[in-house]
């Protein structure tokens, strides 16, 4: 006996998702869920609000936050109110929702922004470089750039200050330079 095989489509600039049989009939289709692909076992979705479903379609997170982005070690970005912070898969809170701006985990650690000033949290939310930084960059070769007053720096995603804040001009460490 042969079984027809079903197929599920998503077409992220129309916002239509529908599934078709083998002979390319559509069996249904519904209007305004804009989907992105998974990431870590979560799909991102936006139905007004962002908000996750699991591989089979099942929400585990609803539609409640005005921004967000796909799970990056295990936590995802989220925000609303003007505030962000990270939730685990399962919807609950991670790591409040107290920063002016977080990005995702890189390198086992996250920039976030406090006020007008950048520092690097842990998955837990503890500091590993304090938010005392007029500007900073996300990791690159496991070394994190900084500038406060007009100096630049290294540290390492530890923590640990690698080169100090003397410097004029800096860029991101690429192929070990």
């Amino acid at each position: 006996m042969k079984y027809p095989t079903l197929l599920v489509l998503l077409f992220w600039s129309a916002h239509l998702s529908a599934q078709i049989d083998s002979s390319a009939t559509a069996i249904s289709a519904e209007q305004s869920l804009e989907t992105w692909p998974a990431s870590e076992g979560r799909i991102r979705f936006r139905d007004g609000d962002f908000g996750f479903q699991d591989s089979t379609g099942k929400v585990v997170v609803s539609a409640q936050y005005e921004v967000a982005s796909d799970f990056s070690q295990g936590l995802a970005r989220v925000g609303k109110g003007g505030e962000e912070g990270f939730i685990r898969k399962d919807g609950s809170v991670a790591i409040s929702l107290e920063y002016s701006k977080v990005w995702s985990f890189r390198d086992s650690v996250a920039m976030v922004k406090l006020g007008t000033r950048y520092g690097f949290i842990d998955h837990s939310g503890e500091w590993i470089i304090t938010p005392d930084f007029d500007h900073a960059q996300l990791p690159e070769e496991g070394m994190i750039l900084v500038k406060k007053d007009g100096r630049f720096g290294y540290f390492s995603t530890k923590g640990d200050l690698r080169i100090p804040l003397a410097y004029e001009e800096a860029t991101p460490f690429f192929q070990g330079k």
